[in-house]
């Protein structure tokens, strides 16, 4: 099995080592592929006989051309001729919060149906696929070992995207604001009008020292819910479907011969009922991947009012949204400053959550294109030691991008548990600026960890070819000091001679 990253880079990975093969063939079969072996001939051919005599030049050259005969040979058959097999059916993803293993062709995604007359099996070379195979196994080691992130921006954002689009549903809330909130807000304004904080009963006191003064001023209110006299006495004035007709509570629908189908039931039915109820109803507008993501993260009731206000706030915006201002804090110290990255959100929320839900992609078609690009880099290079490790490094340090973004996740989601006020809802100036800072490191990141492999490959790359040029160096030392002797014989010669 060689298992991978992302549903994408499955079958990226075995088109880009398709093309690899493809390219190699060509190669081969016009000849490009030997051309580095006339280079090398005639390159360790005229540099020894243009800077020594012919006697030790002629050794020199022979030496050189049997180590890089040799050493190109070793190349093309561990690091650039196809000689593992590599089929679509072993191919795998795991994702860290998931259990599942996909497959090509199984995976569930709409991938399966866009490669499906595409991939085929192919071969990748032994040094290459080893390289793969060690570097996908570490990852995902990595990943496991930091554990399974929420994906809280994706829920947010999905939330913030969401709308009620059942008209039935967006009258029956907007019933429920007319007929349910509207008298309840009015009779707690008009009651706690000259009160002071001493004159709440208990159940007002808790609910506000619990959910704040804000919490009157939407749908949900746990004031209205929990305190007698507000929600459990006020009632719908149409029957509700779902609710049954009760001839003790509708009484003025009893009046007619035959029993009407729904009742109208109380606001705090209305709104708590478990099966018909609005809260868990407006919670069902979201979509199916969001009710995964949330069956690992478990928000509590807080955070499930906060995502319904955000349902009803982007739903409409004609009296039943409450107050879900952006600009909100403690004094007015915050309002330049919240106004001012306000502004910055229109354009930057959307970018965040493009790029977070690209980077998949973007790493999975940068590997497929060195892998299909390779055997040019491999074979206009002359099969140099060198070529093959700064290779090496770039799909490692391609392949670790994963963890580094998995990295950047984690550390989002605890900012926003640090520094949002709620989820979804209100979020402070210090959270905007904390999601400038992660989709700078989203994208900076991954570049400064290439540049410090890249730079750690081409060193490496450059001390393999000095240990491979040490090989010819007994030979160009002899051949140095054999000219040289000569030609001091020579001089002595000639001196002699003159006298």
């Amino acid at each position: 099995m060689l298992g991978v990253q992302s549903f994408p880079e499955m079958y990226t990975t075995i088109l880009g080592w398709m093309q690899y093969e493809a390219v190699w063939d060509l190669l081969v079969s016009t000849g490009i592929a030997y051309l580095p072996f006339l280079v090398m001939l005639i390159r360790n051919t005229f540099e020894p006989y243009t800077s020594m005599g012919a006697k030790s030049a002629s050794e020199i050259t022979l030496r050189r051309i049997e180590v890089d005969f040799i050493m190109m040979v070793v190349i093309i058959v561990l690091a650039v001729k196809p000689l593992v097999s590599i089929s679509p059916e072993v191919v795998s993803y795991k994702p860290v919060c998931g259990n599942a293993t996909a497959k090509v062709g199984h995976s569930g995604t709409t991938y399966d149906k866009a490669f499906s007359q595409i991939i085929t099996p192919t071969k990748v070379p032994l040094i290459f696929y080893l390289v793969i195979k060690i570097s996908e196994g570490f990852t995902s080691a990595m990943n496991v070992q930091m554990g399974c992130v929420p994906e809280l921006r994706r829920m947010i954002e999905t939330v913030n995207m969401t709308k009620i689009h059942d008209p039935e549903l967006q009258q029956e809330t907007s019933q429920f604001y007319q007929q349910c909130f509207l008298p309840a807000r009015s009779q707690y304004l008009r009651e706690a009008s000259g009160k002071t904080e001493d004159h709440y009963n208990a159940q007002e006191q808790r609910s506000i020292d619990k959910y704040g003064n804000s919490d009157t001023e939407w749908l949900g209110s746990h004031l209205f819910l929990e305190t007698p006299g507000f929600y459990d006495t006020l009632h719908a004035e149409q029957p509700i479907r779902g609710f049954s007709f009760r001839s003790d509570r509708d009484w003025d629908m009893a009046q007619t011969n035959e029993e009407p189908e729904w009742g109208k039931p109380s606001c705090l039915d209305w709104w708590e009922d478990q099966r018909y109820g609005l809260h868990n109803r407006l919670l069902q507008t979201l979509p199916t991947v969001w009710q995964k993501m949330n069956s690992r993260l478990h928000l509590n009731l807080n955070d499930s009012d906060d995502v319904v206000k955000a349902i009803i706030g982007n739903s409409a915006r004609n009296g039943f949204d409450g107050s879900n201002d952006i600009v909100s804090g403690s004094g007015y110290s915050h309002v330049a400053s919240a106004l001012g990255t306000l502004w910055q959100q229109l354009d930057e929320y959307p970018k965040l959550y493009a790029i977070q839900q690209a980077t998949p992609i973007i790493r999975a078609l940068l590997l497929m294109v060195v892998y299909a690009l390779l055997p040019f880099a491999l074979v206009f290079s002359g099969y140099r030691v060198r070529t093959m490790v700064i290779a090496t490094f770039i799909i490692f340090s391609l392949i670790f991008w994963a963890y580094l973004w998995h990295f950047v996740q984690y550390v989002d989601q605890a900012l926003i548990s640090a520094l949002y006020a709620n989820w979804f809802n209100q979020h402070t100036p210090q959270a905007t600026i904390a999601d400038f800072i992660i989709g700078s490191m989203m994208v900076a990141l991954p570049l400064f960890w290439f540049s410090l492999m890249g730079a750690f490959g081409v060193g490496a790359g450059f001390a393999l070819d000095g240990l491979v040029g040490k090989l010819t160096a007994p030979a160009s030392k002899a051949g140095s000091t054999g000219a040289s002797s000569i030609s001091s014989g020579a001089a002595k010669i000639a001196e002699v001679a003159s006298l």
